[in-house]
């Protein structure tokens, strides 16, 4: 569905939305996102094109969606996973015309719990990752890597960066991923000298058994009424 500007507004920002889907959530749990994604069509402000990309191999889905949309006229690309709950004002993001952008949400590591999938790099040049309840709205944070959960791509970056635009970065046993997909294309966006920002005040949910924006939010609660367990991590 296309949204029709009105003759006093601006023409409405033109955004291609693609849904990676590998068909590991049930429909149950996609209803929260198909009410956002249904919502995001009728906002008049935004010009909205969607189309969901089945199929395994996240690397060779997101560069087929990347073909896709340099055939279209759309400014920005955004890719949402099926297993994301975007805010409501998500779009939004395209007001801040990065170059690439993200919102933020929480990943799980089986020892850790959840975390953010973002880095940046501190004074002394070493990588360090935001911690889950006290990044939230902190406004938009430069960083060098972010996961492809919830990312906002500008047409420039995707029509200066040459294909494969997505792809792994192996070590020379070729057992290990070093570098993930997501992370490698922040890399190479970097590399042709631009941005990539992280936006904390837009928090995706991320659905796994478990809405992990609550379990963030139970550890932070935690941690603020006891803090000798800040000390132990």
């Amino acid at each position: 569905m296309k949204m029709q500007q009105t003759s006093d507004s601006k023409p409405p920002v033109k955004i291609h939305i693609a849904i990676p889907s590998r068909n590991l959530v049930g429909y149950d749990l996609c209803g929260d996102l198909a009410m956002a994604l249904f919502k995001m069509q009728q906002d008049p402000r935004y010009d909205v094109s969607l189309k969901i990309w089945p199929g395994f191999g996240v690397d060779v889905v997101r560069n087929k969606i990347v073909a896709g949309f340099l055939q279209s006229d759309a400014q920005f690309l955004l890719m949402i996973d099926d297993d994301m709950i975007p805010p409501d004002n998500l779009l939004d993001m395209t007001a801040y015309d990065c170059d690439v952008v993200g919102a933020l949400y929480y990943a799980w590591n089986l020892s850790k719990g959840p975390f953010v999938p973002a880095y940046w790099l501190d004074s002394d040049g070493c990588y360090v990752r935001p911690k889950p309840g006290y990044i939230e709205n902190t406004g938009l944070r430069e960083v060098s890597h972010l996961g492809g959960g919830c990312i906002m791509l500008h047409r420039r970056v995707l029509e200066t960066i040459p294909a494969p635009w997505f792809s792994f970065e192996i070590d020379p046993t070729g057992q290990k991923i070093v570098i993930p997909e997501d992370f490698l294309i922040c890399k190479k966006a970097i590399s042709h000298g631009f941005k990539v920002f992280l936006d904390t005040d837009r928090v995706c949910g991320h659905i796994k058994r478990v809405d992990l924006r609550d379990v963030v939010v139970a550890i932070t609660n935690t941690r603020k009424k006891n803090p000798l367990l800040e000390l132990l991590e």
